[in-house]
């Protein structure tokens, strides 16, 4: 035997374990983007949202004025976030299941079309769409009346 010759020892776990660098590369890259994903949508839902709010002040005070609760107000701005969040959510669910035949070799262990992915990705979409929508809404629910009639 050559001193040359250098032997090194792995176990089998080691080894296992740097194969799958890349793909746990991919993973975390997958992980970071889906959740700069989700935080861009929520900012841009709460900004859009609060944009809406200050748009109708002026609805709101003369509703409040009128005698409507703010539990109403808060209601009927919580229909608007909602029908938005369902709208986005129909064409995004769209879109994925057009994009799942383009992606398919890039997945790994999992189909497709995914039911448990898909339905958690919609449940946390839509939690986060109606906690950033709640605090506008509950923001408006605050305005006095008089304040929002003189604001224009």
């Amino acid at each position: 035997m050559s001193p040359a010759i250098i032997l090194e020892f792995h176990t089998l776990a080691q080894q296992v374990s740097d194969s799958m660098v890349q793909e746990r590369l991919l993973a975390q890259l997958s992980g970071f983007f889906g959740s700069l994903a989700l935080l861009l949508a929520v900012i841009g839902l709460y900004g859009t949202v609060s944009y809406i709010v200050a748009q109708r002040q002026r609805e709101f005070g003369i509703r409040m004025a009128l005698g409507a609760e703010p539990g109403s107000i808060l209601r009927l701005i919580m229909l608007d976030v909602i029908s938005v969040v369902a709208v986005g959510l129909l064409a995004g669910i769209a879109i994925s299941a057009a994009a799942t035949r383009l992606l398919q070799q890039l997945l790994f262990r999992i189909g497709p079309r995914d039911t448990v992915t898909l339905v958690v990705a919609v449940a946390a979409l839509s939690i986060v769409a109606l906690v950033a929508g709640y605090f506008p809404g509950r923001r408006a629910t605050k305005i006095n009346p008089m304040e929002a009639l003189r604001y224009e």
